[in-house]
């Protein structure tokens, strides 16, 4: 209950007998070349081109975060499209929401490379598609043959922006990392938000980790009013699924996402790759714009009416899970550090906050270096002055078992403010007028 991490963990774990693979290997269209050593047909090509160049329109993705669905995203991004500057462009916008991620399963048994495969299925069968309907419409002369195969080839021209929440941004930096080598897309951009860029600390093997955070919460919990041994119970088996997902990595070959998001995995490698090296897959710098939209929560014990001996408690609480998720500032589920993919230790810098990453940010002459060091020109910051919850409330259902205590002010997320809207519009506004 302190971490929704390991809650998903402990769905891994009760799941796990029940599990098949589902998405194989095959079915992604691999990269450009496997397409064009069969057509050579360069007039073509260059007519498709310029007939997509003409549409001026651009794919938007999102990409929903860890046991979730669309809802959210297609709730925001109209919202979005709609703030200015960039409702001035919104007739070239189109919309893609991926489902091959929607749901617990879909989420938890695959590694961040499987779900990029998916989702990657997913927007090329989109941008065909459209493409399709392009060439139907400005060819009418060509063959049906001709349009298909233009379809086929024009995917590579079709300006695609990645958006992910959480879980839903490291799958955004792998295809971004692979869009060329592997995917044969067109990443124009990629934002995000209150993104692990630095893996999930909590889903690391350890027991010990587990063992420390009773000892320095559990007395909390209890004073709460949450029930101690129900928590133990909960954390220790969540613990179970890390530790069969890292059998099933060794034994079976079978990595699942616990696995793929832990800070020594691959693909959290691969993330720190694209964000801080300005590198891609082929080792080559790809200079794609990028947007972090980070944010978290100041003060846990300002949002409730607590009596002296509960403000203890919750004070506790807060210190036991800033150990647990690795930073004293988060958002109740990633630290800031975290979502800057900064993995450079700060603990030196006694005052680091988010007031004074946004103070270093503010001044005259942006001082990066303080917030990301050696800060890549394509990498854009963001940082919510206000408080951001990772997930509305999550915590409020344990803490209002308080005796007498009252939410006195409402747990609200990253685009229930206007400045983070605003912010992603005019990001999105300059990458399409560029």
């Amino acid at each position: 209950m302190a971490n929704p991490f390991l809650l998903s963990s402990l769905l891994l774990s009760s799941q796990l007998v029940n599990y098949s693979p589902m998405f194989k290997e095959g079915n992604v269209v691999s990269s450009v070349s496997d397409v064009t050593d069969t057509q050579n047909d360069s007039t073509l090509l260059k007519e498709v081109e310029q007939v997509i160049n003409q549409s001026r329109d651009i794919f938007l993705v999102w990409l929903h975060g860890m046991c979730q669905n669309n809802d959210a995203g297609e709730q925001l991004l109209p919202e979005i499209i709609d703030t200015d500057p960039l409702s001035k462009l919104k007739e070239h916008i189109k919309l893609i929401f991926p489902t091959s991620r929607v749901g617990d399963v879909n989420t938890l048994f695959r590694s961040i490379s499987d779900e990029a495969d998916g989702v990657v299925r997913e927007i090329q069968a989109k941008i065909k598609e459209y493409v399709k309907g392009l060439l139907d419409s400005a060819c009418s002369s060509w063959t049906e043959q001709q349009r298909e195969k233009g379809a086929e080839l024009g995917m590579q021209y079709v300006p695609v922006f990645l958006s992910g929440f959480s879980q839903g941004g490291v799958v955004a930096t792998n295809i971004g990392y692979n869009s060329k080598s592997k995917y044969g897309l067109t990443i124009k951009g990629v934002v995000c938000i209150e993104t692990p860029l630095t893996g999930v600390k909590s889903f690391e093997p350890s027991l010990l980790d587990v063992v420390r955070f009773l000892h320095h919460g559990g007395k909390g919990l209890s004073e709460i009013g949450v029930s101690f041994m129900s928590t133990t119970g909960k954390m220790f088996a969540a613990e179970m699924g890390v530790d069969l997902s890292a059998l099933l990595k060794e034994e079976d070959k079978i990595q699942t996402v616990i696995a793929s998001m832990q800070p020594n995995a691959q693909s959290i490698q691969d993330c720190f790759n694209f964000i801080r090296k300005n590198k891609d897959a082929m080792d080559r710098a790809h200079n794609i714009p990028m947007l972090l939209m980070c944010g978290c929560i100041k003060d846990l014990t300002s949002y409730w009416t607590l009596q002296p001996s509960d403000e203890k408690a919750v004070v506790a609480l807060n210190a036991a899970l800033e150990k647990f998720i690795g930073g004293k500032f988060n958002d109740g589920v990633v630290s800031l550090q975290g979502q800057l993919c900064r993995v450079e230790s700060v603990d030196s810098l006694t005052d680091f906050s988010p007031t004074t990453c946004l103070e270093h940010m503010a001044r005259e002459k942006p001082d990066y270096d303080y917030v990301m060091p050696n800060k890549p020109s394509n990498v854009e910051l963001y940082i919510a002055e206000e408080d951001v919850w990772h997930h509305k409330a999550r915590l409020g259902a344990i803490l209002t078992n308080l005796d007498g205590a009252k939410m006195v002010k409402p747990s609200n997320q990253m685009f229930d403010y206007e400045a983070s809207k605003s912010r992603f519009s005019k990001w999105l506004y300059e990458c399409m007028s560029r």
